[in-house]
């Protein structure tokens, strides 16, 4: 017979005060349905039990007031827009068996500052940490080949970000706005850095192109207006005509 596993919540009631609820899953169930939580705004933290393998779609989307959430081991999959517009949430521990995050799974966390991102995983949708204006710092691990379109969008308070060696792509709208970037390092076996790849990051003064980029898409570093120095390797074969269109300040080397 299959264990039965409880979701410990707790809930604001209207006049301030805290209440907590103890959720039943079906017997043998071992995902947080799709839109279990969906716009419970008054949901302050749950602590999800272990045994859970995935949290599904819109899980908890827009539960504004979710500051704390336990994620446990064994947890593989996060799914699209699990937690999008949870405003209030400050921090996420992945467990290290986590291999893929869900597109906008955390879109618009607006106080997330720091998520650790597992070496197991091998997936980060399209937006999944987009607007999430307070996160700093973020390590992608060795397992990822691409960085996909819109995955750190406007995160205005990002100053650093460690790209991994395994890193082949970095999409569309990828870093746009990331205004707190000041320098990229660019990994070897990147081939393709796409359009408007990091458009509007206002704060970066350099940048190194390595020598297996053979592609810098159109706006790819648009109105990056402080950049000074590119450092663009021999194998760089096409840079699109406004690939560093408002970029007047720039020298390339």
């Amino acid at each position: 017979m299959s264990e039965q596993l409880i979701i410990s919540s707790v809930f604001r009631r209207k006049n301030g005060t805290m209440y907590k609820r103890k959720i039943s899953m079906a017997e043998g169930e071992t995902s947080i349905p799709e839109g279990f939580f969906e716009n419970k705004a008054n949901l302050v933290s749950v602590e999800i039990p272990e045994g859970i393998k995935s949290i599904d779609a819109y899980a908890f989307w827009n539960c504004t007031s979710l500051t704390n959430v336990n994620i446990p081991k064994g947890l593989i999959r996060i799914g699209e827009r699990a937690f999008q517009n949870c405003t209030s949430l400050t921090s996420v521990n992945f467990p290290e068996e986590l291999k893929s995050i869900g597109n906008c799974a955390f879109w618009g966390c607006i106080e997330l500052t720091s998520v650790n991102i597992p070496k197991k995983l091998t997936s980060i949708g399209t937006g999944a940490f987009g607007n999430c204006i307070g996160l700093t710092t973020v390590e992608i691990p060795e397992k990822i080949t691409g960085i996909a379109d819109w995955t750190f969008y406007c995160c205005t308070r990002l100053t650093s970000v460690k790209l991994p060696k395994s890193l082949t792509r970095i999409g569309k709208w990828a870093f746009t706005g990331c205004i707190g970037l000041t320098t990229v390092q660019i990994p070897e076996g990147v081939t393709k850095i796409a359009e408007f790849s990091f458009t509007g990051c206002t704060g970066l003064t350099s940048v190194n192109i390595p020598k297996g980029v053979t592609l810098i898409g159109d706006y790819a570093f648009c109105g990056c207006a402080v950049l000074r120095e590119v450092v663009l390797a021999e194998g760089v074969t096409k840079i699109a005509e406004f690939a560093f269109d408002e970029c007047t300040k720039v020298i390339y080397k």
